[in-house]
């Protein structure tokens, strides 16, 4: 979230995830209903958790090549202050929708076994209860970096030197992150239960 975030946009934020992951989630469930008699429920579940793993490491990858090169050109995030990013909340919202298409594999768990229960109207319910959990607590973290971010910036304007560099190299760390997460989601999806 920009400079001038506030606490609409990461309700937006939170809201974006939950109807995103809501849809992939019912989505994934249909179609691995039809798979389950091919591959197993053991097998499917655990392919699915790799895959969301690699997906998130990817991003990762692609996060974490794009912020160093910005960083080493000394292009890339610049936070005016008078300036919004360009498409606003459009841009905001699509963010939000782009983290809710990874499945996460415990929420296709509860419809799978719901699924199996013939509990088709429970299991709706609760992967939506499960993505209004996700989507509230990504509203709480985006609502404490806000502040944090606002405390942060008050104190670092008296030393400007300091705040470049934390402002060009912050969006690496932050995707090295990602990145980080994504691995160790592999590494357990890998090894298995």
């Amino acid at each position: 979230m920009g400079r001038r975030a506030h606490l609409g946009h990461a309700l937006a934020f939170g809201g974006a995830v939950t109807v995103a992951h809501t849809i992939v989630v019912f989505a994934i469930g249909c179609a691995a209903v039809a798979l389950e008699r091919t591959l197993g429920s053991e097998r499917l579940l655990r392919g699915l958790e790799i895959a969301s793993a690699a997906a998130v490491a990817l991003l990762g990858v692609v996060q974490l090549s794009r912020r160093i090169r910005e960083a080493a050109s000394g292009e890339g995030h610049h936070h005016d202050p008078g300036h919004e990013p360009a498409g606003g909340w459009r841009s905001l919202v699509a963010l939000g929708a782009s983290a809710g298409v990874t499945p996460c594999p415990s929420a296709l768990a509860l419809l799978l076994a719901a699924i199996a229960l013939r509990r088709y109207a429970f299991g709706l319910v609760l992967v939506l209860a499960f993505s209004l959990g996700v989507a509230a607590t990504l509203t709480f973290v985006g609502a404490l970096a806000i502040a944090a971010r606002s405390h942060m910036v008050d104190r670092a304007d008296r030393w400007p030197r300091v705040r470049a560099a934390a402002l060009r190299w912050l969006p690496v760390v932050s995707s090295a992150s990602v990145l980080l997460v994504g691995v160790l989601l592999c590494a357990s999806a890998w090894s298995g239960p």
